[in-house]
């Protein structure tokens, strides 16, 4: 294995990632100024609760498919393998909506940390029957992805962005909809995505249950299950903690910040697109664990580099796109930190998955989770969004260092050390900027300039010799062939 095909596909997905989350951003302005901040905060809740019906139900599918499905693919069952994911997924879906809404009819959606049923009886029947679809459009989504079809990822990812965008202009700006106008332009954006996807990989799918091919499915995955539930739980119950105790204004302004959050981290995101098939291709073949270290590495200071520069212009961005919410960039270190070093967490957890030791991927989350509370119980009171972020810091340390313990015992990866230690470093160079220009009074442009020298230096320093070497011949190429 080497990094070309890394590098190829890191740069699609990263295309790719871009335009989805430049228009996520850019719709910023129009939910900040068309729907007020208990709107704002009363919608985050709802995408909240979508989130959480499908990983009640998801069971982690995701995972096992992504780790299973290319070995099934090269025994010539990976289209019935998908086909029965596909159905149990649907199935399911249909079933938790359905009983979703008979719960709310009754009465049981009548939760003091999240909008009322009764109240929003349209916006709560979208957010159930987003439910199948999201199950849906991420198993197809993925499939494209382990089978590097980036037609038919493009198109599935593009149109869901495309159609999603426009019907929120229209509904929300021009018809005034408010909540159940971005919804039902959500809803119809995963009807669209999921048809592109289903009709580009009609030829993978052979739509009928084998119960053979899902036990083993059933087997990979049912160990990751209370992992995956703690670390959804950690995910989100800064929202449940900030909304209960200061309301959906305040909600609203840590829904902007995880936004801004997991746009900013553009990178991460990009890589992990392109390195999961790589990595679950590669277990076994000569030449992975130099594969393995070389791509952490350059996780590492790509993530790194691209958060922190981008980070440094953040200030700016705001007062265009929401003046009202300016509180987020002075928060936005310690969200970007925990982000960075959670995403870490993914890489280490190969060892594990190679070993197929999952059950350590469940002992780190829960204590991902127990931080995360004992942080949101102490602070959050006289904190709010600023005891949401540390929780969020300082759980997904822990969750790494569990991780990464665990994965070296179950299966040795000799990562970089020096690397490591940089990135490390690196993180605490930016926290340190982020709290002299929030607390200390540090000049504007001083704490962006630092930024953007840290964001540059250190990613430059995680590089090992040889792949700084290739990035001079790179730049100096591409020189030689301008002035030719």
């Amino acid at each position: 294995m080497n990094l070309k095909a890394l590098s190829t596909d890191v740069a699609f997905y990263g295309v790719l990632d871009l335009t989805q989350r430049s228009v996520s951003l850019f719709m910023v302005p129009l939910y900040t100024w068309v729907l007020s901040k208990q709107e704002f905060g009363d919608l985050d809740m709802l995408m909240v609760m979508l989130s959480i019906l499908t990983v009640l139900i998801d069971v982690q599918f995701v995972s096992g498919f992504s780790r299973l499905y290319l070995e099934y693919e090269r025994r010539g069952e990976g289209s019935i393998f998908a086909g029965t994911v596909v159905i149990v997924r649907a199935v399911s879906g249909l079933a938790l909506a359905g009983l979703g809404l008979l719960a709310g009819m009754l009465g049981y959606l009548e939760l003091s940390f999240a909008p009322l049923f009764s109240r929003n009886v349209g916006s709560w029947c979208l957010v159930l029957m987003m439910v199948p679809l999201s199950l849906l459009y991420d198993v197809l989504l993925l499939q494209a992805r382990m089978l590097r079809r980036k037609r038919a990822f493009a198109l599935g990812a593009l149109g869901a962005v495309v159609v999603g965008a426009t019907l929120n202009v229209i509904l929300v700006a021009s018809f005034n909809l408010g909540i159940p106008g971005v919804l039902g332009g959500l809803l119809a954006a995963k009807v669209v995505g999921t048809g592109l996807l289903a009709w580009e990989l009609r030829r993978e799918l052979t739509l009928r249950v084998e119960f053979d091919l899902l036990k083993p499915l059933l087997a990979y995955t049912l160990p990751l299950v209370p992992g995956w539930w703690l670390s959804f739980a950690s995910a989100y119950v800064g929202r449940f903690f900030v909304y209960g105790t200061h309301g959906a204004e305040a909600n609203a302004l840590l829904a902007l910040s995880m936004k801004v959050t997991s746009v900013i981290a553009l990178f991460s995101i990009s890589f992990r697109s392109a390195w999961l098939p790589l990595a679950m291709g590669a277990i076994g073949e000569a030449g992975s664990t130099q594969f393995y270290v070389r791509s952490m590495r350059v996780f590492m200071a790509g993530s790194f580099g691209s958060t922190v520069c981008l980070a440094g212009a953040l200030g700016p961005i705001l007062l265009i796109l929401a003046p009202g919410y300016a509180a987020v960039d002075l928060l936005f270190p310690l969200f970007a930190v925990g982000t960075l070093i959670g995403e870490c967490e993914s890489n280490f957890q190969l060892g594990n998955q190679i070993a197929k030791r999952t059950h350590w991927i469940s002992i780190a989350a829960a204590v991902y989770l127990v931080v995360n509370v004992l942080v949101l119980l102490a602070f959050t009171a006289s904190h709010a969004v600023g005891a949401a972020a540390a929780a969020l810091c300082l759980a997904s340390l822990g969750r790494v260092v569990v991780t990464y313990l665990s994965g070296q015992a179950s299966w040795r990866i000799p990562y970089d050390e020096r690397a490591i230690g940089l990135f490390a470093a690196g993180c605490v160079a930016f926290l340190l900027i982020g709290v002299a220009h929030a607390n200390l009074g540090a000049p504007g442009w001083v704490s962006r300039s630092l930024m953007f020298l840290l964001g540059l230096g250190v990613p430059w320093l995680i590089l090992a010799p040889t792949e700084r070497l290739a990035i001079v011949r790179l730049f100096n190429s591409r020189g030689s062939q301008s002035q030719v």
